[in-house]
């Protein structure tokens, strides 16, 4: 680390965490630089929340930080206050068989999708009304930013590197991991306003064309890495 020439952090969040890791001398030139998505990407593919076959969907990695077995006891709740809600999980991983155990537990089976892992990710996910998140650590989150891509509101804790991706009440809501009734109340009060869906997504896809589209981001990071060659 004594002879590196720059640094480049995806998140404030991950600046913090490597900084307990290892020291970086304080003249050593540093960018924040969030990961970026080419907006070809979404082959101009747009959600519509208010007209969405589906809720809720979440991607990502089945692993025990992802925190998805969180996602099923919302769906639960949803379904006890009388308010059923579908949810599609994308991905695989360790945590499968568990998942799939926990939800025929809860009793939510015929509301859960475990669709497994797929590269046409944008056409699943203008298939929903909202983008749902339940990971307790991030570095990042590039998958809020794939979701904000095609104006879909998000739903997530804002853990680490998460609360810097998005702002409550704009482009989604936070959730609280903590509390399973807090977060039931935001997601069931987000689902039954279609007016804040559709603002949230045109406020997300504003969000990704300013902050996390290639068109802006890469620029700012070749002038980083140009400026360490002078």
């Amino acid at each position: 680390m004594a002879q590196i020439d720059g640094v480049v952090y995806p998140s404030a969040y991950a600046e913090l965490a490597l900084s307990r890791e290892v020291t970086i001398a304080a003249d050593v030139p540093r960018l924040i630089c969030p990961n970026f998505l080419d907006d070809n990407w979404t082959g101009g593919r747009r959600a519509d929340p208010t007209r969405a076959s589906r809720d809720l969907i979440s991607v990502g990695r089945l692993a025990r930080e992802k925190y998805q077995v969180f996602g099923l006891h919302l769906i639960a709740a949803l379904r006890d206050r009388g308010r059923p809600t579908t949810l599609t999980i994308v991905g695989s991983g360790d945590q499968l068989p568990l998942l799939e155990e926990h939800a025929e537990r809860l009793g939510v089976t015929q509301l859960v999708d475990f669709a497994g892992p797929t590269t046409e990710i944008v056409d699943l996910l203008i298939q929903h009304r909202a983008y749902l998140h339940t990971s307790v650590t991030e570095t990042f989150g590039i998958t809020l930013v794939e979701a904000m891509a095609v104006g879909l509101p998000v739903l997530a804790a804002p853990e680490d590197a998460v609360a810097e991706l998005f702002s409550d009440t704009v482009e989604g809501r936070y959730l609280d991991l903590t509390s399973l009734e807090r977060s039931t109340e935001v997601i069931a009060e987000v689902l039954d306003d279609l007016a804040a869906l559709e603002s949230m997504g045109r406020a997300g896809r504003v969000r990704f064309e300013t902050q996390y589209s290639s068109d802006v981001t890469v620029a700012r990071l070749s002038d980083f890495l140009g400026a360490l060659l002078r």
